[in-house]
């Protein structure tokens, strides 16, 4: 399950960056956080005695992360095309 929260968050961590280019918006700072964590967890501190982070869980968080992602995709587009709209009276 992993690998799979891996490939898409990875996938949506892509879009965003062709489309704002930049790493530093509030979607891939909080799906990198959630990511690092939840391999941390279920890597090392396993290994450790805590419980892993059950699959039903991390799909949970790829939900999550997706209609976060969908929110920053549709602002983006809304404010593209107001921007646009504006012209110089110069």
């Amino acid at each position: 399950m992993e690998y799979l929260f891996i490939f898409i968050v990875g996938l949506l961590i892509y879009v965003e960056y062709k489309l704002y280019k930049t790493f530093l918006n509030p979607f891939i700072i909080i799906a990198i956080t959630y990511t690092f964590l939840i391999l941390i967890n279920n890597i090392i501190a396993t290994k450790m005695g805590f419980y892993a982070v059950s699959g039903n869980s991390i799909l949970y968080l790829l939900y999550f992360l997706i209609l976060i992602f969908i929110i920053s995709v549709i602002f983006y587009i809304l404010t593209k095309n107001k921007t646009s709209e504006v012209k110089d009276k110069s």
